[in-house]
């Protein structure tokens, strides 16, 4: 078995509210001011959900996840953005999605959430640069409708978007 090195800075984050809301979806977005010499360096982002999420960072969708797992042993992703860190404002935009009750893939946790951190490779070493915290922007993600049947007993809900109740600009600096 690998043992798991990640060191997290990071807090748990979502909105004040409900623990566990059902079918709902959450956009998180920060940014953050990169020089230009530290804008060509190597980046990583490491990031999970309680329930799932979909990350950007400037805009370019960079991945979906987590995969599936256990509160005991919870899954994250790392994903090199090492590309998409420019000189100047960046920002990292989430939607999180949390399924509120379980599913025969997903065990509730009671708590919704979303964790995040950046890193930049500095002299050899990952160095942290930002993590989720109250200084993260949240809020509902209106675009999406809540009131969704489930898929079935296995799956989570049906996805209905409505583009006109969000603009993408978020994703933006």
């Amino acid at each position: 078995m690998k043992s798991n090195p990640m060191c997290w800075r990071a807090q748990w984050i979502w909105e004040d509210g409900e623990a566990a809301p059902r079918n709902y979806y959450l956009a998180a977005r920060r940014e953050c001011a990169v020089s230009e010499a530290e804008a060509s360096g190597q980046w990583r982002l490491h990031i999970t959900a309680d329930t799932r999420y979909r990350v950007y960072v400037n805009g370019v969708w960079v991945g979906d996840g987590p995969g599936r797992g256990f509160a005991w042993n919870w899954q994250y992703d790392t994903y090199d953005v090492s590309g998409l860190m420019r000189a100047g404002q960046n920002v990292i935009g989430v939607i999180a999605q949390h399924w509120g009750e379980g599913t025969m893939q997903y065990a509730a946790s009671g708590r919704a959430g979303l964790l995040a951190q950046l890193e930049r490779e500095c002299d050899g070493a990952w160095q942290h640069v930002l993590g989720t915290d109250a200084a993260w922007q949240v809020r509902a993600h209106t675009g999406f409708v809540r009131p969704m049947p489930r898929m079935s007993l296995q799956m989570g809900f049906v996805e209905a978007y409505d583009a006109r109740a969000w603009s993408d600009a978020w994703l933006e600096p």
